[in-house]
């Protein structure tokens, strides 16, 4: 009894190994196509190329939020300094906030404004998708990009106190 009890148990392992094998052969050979496109983009970072302007999901919708514009439209677009503060103007967004869409620092963002650098191509085309957007397309992708909401506080002299201007702003509006 022992004899085919033995029997039975190493066929069992036998046979179950064989299912392991088929079902593990395809996810092993996507794992090794994965960690081809993984390497891929790490040269891509490393030798300084972009991503595709594109966003990931938003939490809770079906389709992915995108921020793309057709290659006509970028190239007849005019970024300005004053049109990137509008556009955080418009959307009521922070400069880093505003980076973190595009992928680029706070100070990346700055200097645009300033007016003492200008965007890229791939940051250009970013920049003309938002134009298309509304306030509520924009809270979401930053939502999905984990960038949190403004929490800036009033500006104050050393002493604690606002300052003037924002003092003057404070009274008329109670006025």
């Amino acid at each position: 009894m022992g004899n085919l009890e033995n029997m039975l148990k190493t066929e069992i392992e036998r046979l179950t190994r064989k299912e392991l094998a088929g079902a593990l052969t395809p996810l092993q050979k996507e794992i090794r196509d994965l960690s081809r496109q993984v390497k891929a983009l790490q040269g891509q970072v490393q030798r300084g190329s972009r991503r595709p302007a594109a966003a990931p999901a938003t939490p809770g919708s079906g389709e992915a939020v995108t921020l793309e514009a057709s290659p006509a439209e970028v190239e007849r677009a005019r970024i300005s300094p004053g049109l990137i503060k509008k556009l955080r103007a418009k959307f009521g967004i922070t400069q880093s906030q505003l980076a973190a869409l595009v992928d680029v620092s706070p100070a990346a963002v700055q200097s645009w404004e300033q007016g003492i650098a200008r965007p890229g191509d791939d940051n250009k085309a970013i920049l003309v998708a938002l134009r298309n957007k509304t306030r509520p397309e924009v809270t979401d992708l930053l939502e999905a990009k984990g960038v949190a909401k403004s929490m800036r506080k009033p500006r104050t002299n050393l002493r604690g106190r606002r300052t003037q201007s924002e003092a003057d702003q404070g009274d008329s509006a109670e006025a």
